[in-house]
């Protein structure tokens, strides 16, 4: 693709980039080593933004951010089955707030970086280069790059996860 446009963020508007148009790969295309390369780049964004102080205004989806806010995760949760059928106990939302605590306590503080938040084959494309890139930001926030890492590695096997988790860490 080749970049048509782009303009930063201002008061009026957010970042925004205009490509030209690319070929997505599709789940069904997208082999375990090309999530990996896909992953490795993602990476390169993780750590150029990790502790960023200029990045404070994307929003927080961590542990200790989903702890502090379990009250409005447990309202909604109530609503869901109260109001929508959804088959969840009510017994278990006390249990769920209560574990989000003591995992946000036992894990403290943790390094926040932009996570694309939706990462997985529908939203890689392979560039003409041979490199793979990411679309679709609309769910990034601040958090773990484990993150990005789970949403794509759950969609392979078992073998496949360790290696793509091998290249991902280094």
């Amino acid at each position: 693709p080749k970049l048509l446009a782009a303009d930063d963020a201002s008061a009026d508007h957010d970042a925004w980039i205009l490509l030209s148009d690319v070929e997505k790969v599709t789940f069904d295309e997208l082999r375990a080593d090309e999530a990996t390369q896909a992953l490795v780049a993602l990476a390169a964004v993780h750590q150029a933004c990790l502790g960023r102080p200029d990045v404070t205004d994307i929003p927080r989806r961590d542990l200790s951010w989903l702890a502090e806010h379990s009250h409005e995760t447990a309202e909604h949760l109530t609503f869901l089955i109260q109001r929508q059928g959804l088959d969840l106990g009510m017994a278990s939302i006390p249990v769920y707030c209560e574990q989000l605590k003591m995992l946000a306590e036992r894990h403290g503080a943790q390094e926040l970086t932009v996570v694309h938040g939706d990462f997985d084959p529908g939203n890689v494309v392979c560039l003409s280069s041979g490199q793979f890139a990411s679309l679709d930001w609309g769910l990034g926030h601040l958090n773990t790059p484990l993150v990005d890492f789970a949403h794509m590695a759950e969609r392979f096997t078992r073998v496949e996860q360790d290696q793509i988790g091998a290249a991902f860490a280094n």
